[in-house]
This record gives C-alpha cells, sequence and structure tokens, in this order.
C-alpha cells in the first residue's frame, strides 16, 4: 500500500485542479496532450512512491544501488512536472505544431522514466511480487486518472 502524506496529496490535488482548470479554457490537441501529460505524472508518483517502499527492505548493498535509481526517478519526475507546468502556462498560444513536438518529448520522457524504473528492478534483483506490485500501482494510477 502506497502511504502519501496529507501536505503531498494536497499538493498534488491542487495542481491537478489548476492543470484541468487551465485544460478546459482551449480544446483540442493541447488539452489532450496536457490530460495524457497529467495521467504520466500520477503513474510516475505512484512508481516512485512504491519503490521508496520497496527499497527500505533491501539489504545494504542492493540498497544503495536502488537508492541511486530513486534520486534520478525522482530528477526526472520533477522535471516533467516542470515541464507539464509549463506546457499548462503557454497553451493557449501554441499552434497545432508545438504541441505534437511537446506531445513527442512528453512521450520520450515517459518513456525513459519506465525504463528507469526497469533499472531499479534489475539493480535490486526484484523478484516477481515486487515487479507486479509496481506495475498494480501504476495501474491503479492510470485507472483514476
Amino acid at each position: 500500500m502506497i502511504h502519501w502524506s496529507q501536505d503531498r496529496l494536497s499538493k498534488f490535488d491542487t495542481a491537478i485542479a489548476s492543470v484541468e482548470q487551465d485544460a478546459t479554457n482551449r480544446q483540442g490537441p493541447a488539452r489532450q496532450a496536457i490530460h495524457w501529460s497529467q495521467d504520466r505524472l500520477s503513474e510516475f508518483d505512484v512508481a516512485v512512491a512504491s519503490l521508496e517502499q520497496d527499497v527500505v527492505k533491501r539489504q545494504a548493498d542492493a540498497r544503495a544501488k536502488a537508492e541511486v535509481v530513486i534520486n534520478e526517478l525522482r530528477d526526472r519526475r520533477d522535471a516533467y512536472r516542470v515541464k507539464v507546468r509549463e506546457a499548462v502556462a503557454n497553451m493557449t498560444t501554441w499552434k497545432d505544431a508545438q504541441v505534437v513536438d511537446a506531445r513527442k518529448s512528453y512521450d520520450e520522457a515517459a518513456n525513459a522514466f519506465r525504463a528507469k524504473v526497469g533499472d531499479y528492478l534489475d539493480a535490486v534483483n526484484a523478484d516477481v511480487a515486487t515487479r507486479q506490485t509496481v506495475m498494480q500501482a501504476q495501474f491503479m494510477a492510470w485507472q483514476f486518472n
């Protein structure tokens, strides 16, 4: 089970509400790209939270490797969050080609993040149950967005 602090949930809910409000100001591809990126951000948040819970169970040697990867995942997630905020701020002025470019950039960032999650799982020699837990958390994030 993933435990987020009340403060973190509140900030996340506020950010989502802001993004949704801004997205309603413009219809079409830009709005779709923002919604898609919100879904990925939720996926990233639950993946990091799930891995943070897993790392405490690891032996010292595996934990050190895992913590390096988790820090990289946090950095990637935070950079992605900044990109989404910038997109929301600028999307009302975007041309369709800019939306396409942004979506491509988001896709690349999401794929890199997922690959880094795989790096974590490999670094700790994660068993099937751990891999399944991470995948289920990500799936739940997709369902609730």
